[in-house]
């Protein structure tokens, strides 16, 4: 919230300027339990996200007084594939997103990786053979990790892949595309869900 907004016109981290500092606000606050309500969950009791609204105006300080508001979702690290915030070329048989042809793919946008080394992926494939692409920014964006997958003739049977991860360094959108080997491409492969751990 800080960095996307003019706060540090007057606050600094620890050292005073036109307002106090930041680490003065939080004491201020740190006995105020209704600061913070992580009371807006929006999903099941593990995998779904908190909403965090936030709003300040200053006291103006002989002008008008600055008016600012910003919202953050945290969300788990187990994310629902169904749920993602873009999908292409994807239909949702819950609780699988099943992509229809090579490229389909899904978007998780605006992910801290800060301290994330792989992903776990859920998924079944019962006819297909082809591979998952992890990427950034883009569905040509750099490549961040792959696995390839086989085909299980048995829908029922769901498999767990891990793909290493290296943290680029800042938030980014994270591209889950699927690639065919061989046509017809329908029915690729279907995600259950996507872990980001440790």
């Amino acid at each position: 919230m800080i960095e996307s907004s003019d706060c540090k016109a007057c606050h600094q981290i620890d050292k005073k300027a036109i307002g106090p500092t930041f680490l003065d606000v939080a004491d201020k606050y740190a006995d105020d339990k209704s600061t913070i309500e992580f009371k807006d969950h929006v999903g099941s009791e593990v995998d779904g996200v908190y909403l965090i609204s936030a709003e300040y105006t200053d006291l103006g300080e002989g002008s008008a007084p600055v008016k600012g508001n910003t919202r953050i979702v945290l969300r788990s690290t187990k994310v629902q594939a169904e749920d993602a915030d873009e999908k292409h070329h994807m239909i949702v048989f819950s609780p699988m997103a099943i992509a229809m042809n090579t490229d389909a793919h899904f978007v998780l946008k605006d992910i801290d990786l800060k301290d994330i080394s792989k992903i776990n992926i859920r998924y079944s494939s019962p006819t297909k053979s082809g591979k998952l692409e992890v990427r950034y920014d883009a569905l040509d964006g750099p490549l961040a990790g792959e696995f390839a997958y086989t085909a299980t003739n048995d829908r029922s049977k769901i498999q767990l892949a891990t793909v290493p991860i290296e943290d680029p360094g800042k938030k980014v959108d994270v591209y889950f595309v699927v690639k065919g080997e061989n046509p017809p491409y329908n029915g690729l492969l279907a995600v259950d869900w996507v872990e980001f751990l440790p």
